[in-house]
């Protein structure tokens, strides 16, 4: 920063000038010190950290992988992507600093990347950026940090990476860049398959309404974000965009019931879309067809699906767009799904099998949260119910399971029934919020399913959790947890 600085002047004159500017220097030294925070909370920016890609991330040497992270604008302020105040990610610990990881696709040598779109108070942002391995294997903290150009750091907004670089990496899909057409069926970018759905076919009555859902896991090679500008949700079709007979106040739009339950899910992962269906007056068996999308960018290759829906007890199959009646043989059946349920005898008849989770193991920061996502069908001879004298749910059994305990969780159960019922035959879902401890270490952490005080015989799931970045390593072997 330069001054203006005047040579011909001579005694105190030139002393005085020195000192002043030396004051003015000092003071705005002191001034700039405190724009980070001070500066920061009168401009109204504030910042929690909400979803991210992996808490550790691993990639080979050389190789690039792309990472995700999502905050909640909890200030007052307008995050902008443009003008003089737009919000990015500057690297930090030291700030500006040139990192390891730099890769050629960063906005600035020390800026990896701007906002993806405009964020309101209350909602979440995304930035998403490529890190480019070093040559040199080990064990990396990468540290980042939210600011407001030429304005503030942002309060809540520095975030640390852990980087795990092997040769015997494998470099996850999701560094691929995207590349899918706009408006046109996705390449290999954005493709999904189905997985499971709360049920084959949804009963209600005229006038009633419930919750359904539905599983995709992410065959593509980008990663899904249930916010941001290409946010993942689905939409009606069949035709396209029409205004379905059973939609719900509760819907995003009228022609868009859901964005992806799951915040963030990567290559290989599997997500939920959950919404409400809500029966029109006239009984008869309607079939409903959506279809997955990211906003702007595609529809997703695999992502249509169809719900056969039974309003009262009438077998005419109506269309939904018009209710008129057609064929009842193209109405789809329960052989479509599962066509053998095997059913498990015990003494108190609830029975259980794990049918998927949303990973094998985790790695988690020391402190941080992580949801996990497990399924479970209902092989016993009694229904699931969320409510009631025995709800069923997940309990941390163990006091390894027990040092996850995060605030979303009710005493010792992390985790109710999502959906109202599940009959025998049919999927349950559970989504569980971990909190590491603030140990490092290798821990195994057991839940299991109960029916009010009644454990669920096979309803046990044990999930293997590496806690780095805390204190002091303890190892817990598995051999603790009974």
């Amino acid at each position: 920063m330069g001054f203006p600085y005047e040579k011909r002047l001579s005694g105190k004159k030139v002393g005085l000038r020195v000192i002043a500017t030396a004051v003015f220097v000092v003071a705005l030294v002191v001034m700039v010190g405190r724009v980070g925070s001070a500066g920061a909370a009168s401009y109204g920016y504030a910042a929690q950290e909400m979803i991210r890609s992996a808490q550790v991330v691993e990639v080979a040497p050389g190789q690039t992988v792309e990472f995700t992270v999502g905050f909640k604008n909890t200030g007052t302020t307008l995050w902008g992507n443009g003008g003089s105040n737009f919000v990015s990610i500057y690297t930090y610990d030291p700030k500006y600093r040139t990192s390891s990881f730099r890769d050629a696709s960063w906005y600035r040598t020390n800026q990896p990347t701007k906002l993806d779109s405009l964020v309101v108070p209350g909602q979440i942002g995304t930035f998403r950026f490529q890190l480019k391995a070093p040559t040199s294997e080990g064990d990396y903290n990468e540290s980042f940090h939210l600011a407001a150009e030429n304005l503030a750091w942002i309060p809540g907004g520095q975030f640390n990476v852990t980087i795990k670089v092997r040769r015997t990496t494998i470099v996850a899909a999701a560094a691929v860049p995207v590349t899918a057409p706009t408006s046109a069926p996705s390449s290999g970018s954005y493709t999904a398959l189905e997985l499971t759905r709360s049920t084959q076919t949804v009963s209600l009555d005229p006038g009633q309404s419930t919750v359904f859902s539905i599983d995709f896991k992410n065959v593509g090679t980008t990663t899904w974000l249930s916010d941001g500008k290409n946010f993942i949700s689905i939409y009606t079709y069949d035709p396209k965009y029409r205004t379905s007979a059973f939609r719900d106040v509760s819907w995003y739009r009228p022609d868009q019931p859901a964005r992806l339950s799951t915040p963030i899910v990567a290559p290989g992962k599997f997500g939920t879309v959950s919404f409400r269906l809500k029966a029109p007056s006239v009984t008869g068996t309607y079939r409903e067809t959506f279809h997955l999308a990211a906003e702007d960018k595609a529809w997703i290759s695999g992502g249509q699906f169809s719900v056969t829906i039974v309003v009262g007890q009438s077998t005419q199959v109506a269309s939904s767009s018009n209710i008129t009646i057609i064929a009842a043989d193209t109405a789809l059946t329960e052989a479509d799904g599962p066509s053998v349920v095997e059913m498990v005898q015990t003494a108190n008849g609830f029975a259980a099998l794990k049918m998927l989770s949303s990973g094998d193991r985790l790695a988690m920061a020391a402190g941080s949260t992580q949801d996990f996502r497990v399924a479970f069908k209902n092989v016993g001879q009694i229904p699931w119910v969320k409510y009631g004298s025995e709800p069923v749910r997940l309990k941390a059994t163990t006091s390894i399971s027990q040092l996850f305990r995060d605030t979303t969780w009710t005493e010792d159960y992390p985790s109710l029934l999502q959906q109202d019922r599940a009959e025998n035959g049919q999927l349950a879902f559970f989504n569980v919020r971990l909190r590491a401890p603030r140990t490092n270490g290798n821990y195994s952490a057991r839940f299991d399913l109960y029916a009010g005080e009644q454990p669920i015989e096979g309803g046990t799931i044990e999930i293997p959790v590496e806690v780095t970045g805390g204190s002091v390593s303890a190892v817990v072997p598995d051999s603790i947890v009974s």
